[in-house]
């Protein structure tokens, strides 16, 4: 879930919200927002500028401004949720689509070519990265593939042309790539955080790629792309932060279905993630015969989970047996949500993996809900880590939040582990930002106050306004970083979409035994 709030009583736009029920809250937010921006952006010199307060009071008035805002400034990827929104508010959106195209092609070749190069101002909240504005006909272009906005689509695509090639960058690379490709990266760790620039560019890369990925996934399966989608967003710090401790293609991995943000740390790319949401036969966690987001892959060392939850407890504890068995210096991470806490096989692994000091840290994300269930529900105890002293482990609690922090927590842990030190649980307190899954009404159980106040705890947006303030790395490379990962995700989904299906006669396939 997004939320829309106001910033030093201008009301800008911070997110967008995904579901129709969230309408009462966002609508109005967008009605400030224009309102806002109108006066923010009147009397500019910049001739683009002045153009947009030009349609703003065009016949389109606030409305055509409003869903703009949604499509072109605030990532709302599918159009069918465009088309709700529009419903709702009577806006006619290719005609939305004809007014822009025709504002963009009555601007003279060189406002074009500013239009389509220049850096614009910040839209948003404080902290916010400052668009390009070409941003706002590359978004524009995105969104106007389909159905009968098609001819403005070529349109705009035409206008492109006539601004003329871009600036190169400064070596020859693209404006998106520029900035990492020629910029070194330290990998010396920083006193304060215990990581390196490389490490924590990693670190924002990872987070932010698991956003963007499962904000698509639910735009497809608004559009009935996809069938189910069971997202980790506000879980990406505590995902990344652990997974990045560990020793990719050394160390094993036994996730649970939220943790798409380890599994990119491990190795997944962009296009696999897609694939598996998609259900496609070159899926490589299950080649399409699994649910979404039920991982799996032997050459990353990432045990194959099932829909029963806390198995893969039982699983990890076997995998550390038998590195101890072999004197095999690997760790072995298992994770879950605080509610698989409360099943038989996560106590039986504890137990064993303590008497036998194995090699297995048991990461707990504890989001605040068993779906619809909160935690003083689900257990007795204040926190899931005091349940390790009826096993005799160690158990630690860290603010799942702030992937330093879990890094600097899991780190040392995993270390002691490799050393012989036994099995570690660690806690990591987070929260989850969005519904259970793509099926769930969370406005039935959690009050809107409480997300809200958790939303401003958002793990990426904190750390990014954290490396920026420290003086870590400029916004620019953030604000590359950012690009490339839009694009990233932006092929991968187009890609995914055109493999193969799995096929009929290969339903019986890795059941029987093939003779």
């Amino acid at each position: 879930m997004y939320f829309a709030s106001a910033y030093a009583g201008k009301g800008w736009v911070t997110e967008a919200p995904p579901d129709v029920h969230a309408r009462e809250l966002w609508v109005p937010a967008i009605e400030n927002s224009a309102a806002a921006l109108r006066a923010e952006l009147a009397g500019t010199p910049d001739a683009w500028l002045e153009r947009k307060v030009e349609m703003i009071d065009s016949g389109a008035a606030l409305s055509g401004w409003r869903i703009l805002l949604m499509m072109l400034e605030h990532d709302i990827h599918h159009r069918s949720q465009i088309d709700t929104y529009a419903g709702i508010n009577g806006w006619d959106v290719p005609q939305i689509f004809a007014r822009t195209a025709e504002a963009i092609e009555g601007l003279q070749p060189a406002q074009r070519a500013t239009l389509w190069h220049r850096r614009g101002r910040g839209l948003g909240s404080r902290g916010r990265r400052t668009r390009h504005a070409g941003t706002f006909v590359r978004r524009l272009i995105d969104r106007t593939g389909t159905g009968s906005c098609a001819e403005h689509r070529l349109r705009v695509l035409r206008l492109r042309e006539s601004a003329g090639p871009r600036a190169a960058a400064p070596g020859g690379g693209s404006p998106m790539t520029s900035v990492r490709a020629n910029r070194s990266r330290s990998r010396k760790p920083i006193d304060e955080y215990l990581l390196s620039e490389a490490q924590l560019e990693d670190m924002y890369y990872h987070m932010l790629l698991s956003r963007r990925l499962n904000e698509r996934m639910i735009a497809m399966n608004r559009q009935g792309r996809a069938p189910f989608v069971i997202a980790g967003a506000g879980q990406e710090a505590a995902q990344v932060g652990a997974a990045m401790a560990l020793q990719p293609g050394v160390d094993y991995l036994a996730p649970y279905y939220r943790d798409l943000g380890m599994n990119l740390v491990f190795g997944m790319s962009a296009r696999e993630a897609m694939l598996n949401v998609l259900g496609k036969i070159d899926d490589p966690n299950g080649g399409g015969r699994q649910m979404p987001s039920h991982w799996g892959n032997s050459a990353r060392h990432i045990i194959t989970q099932s829909s029963v939850v806390a198995t893969q407890f039982l699983h990890a504890a076997g995998v550390a047996l038998a590195a101890k068995l072999r004197n095999d210096p690997i760790v072995v991470m298992a994770t879950c949500g605080e509610g698989s806490t409360s099943r038989g096989d996560f106590h039986e692994a504890l137990n064993f993996a303590a008497i036998h000091k194995l090699p297995v840290i048991f990461f707990i994300e504890n989001n605040g809900y068993a779906i619809s269930e909160r935690t003083e529900k689900e257990m007795a105890t204040q926190t899931v880590a005091d349940r390790a002293r009826g096993y005799g482990l160690r158990g630690m609690v860290v603010d799942g939040m702030d992937g330093i922090a879990v890094y600097q927590t899991v780190r040392p842990a995993v270390d002691q582990a490799r050393r012989g030190g036994g099995p570690f649980l660690i806690e990591a307190r987070c929260y989850r930002l969005w519904p259970h899954s793509s099926d769930d009404d969370d406005t039935r159980y959690r009050p809107r106050k409480e997300l809200e106040e958790w939303a401003a705890k958002d793990p990426i947006k904190l750390f990014r306004e954290r490396v920026e303030t420290d003086g870590i790395f400029p916004r620019e490379d953030l604000d590359a970083i950012e690009a490339r990962i839009d694009e990233e995700v932006r092929e991968a989904a187009a890609w995914a979409q055109q493999q193969p299906d799995p096929r009929p006669e290969d339903a019986l396939g890795f059941v029987y035994k093939e003779l």
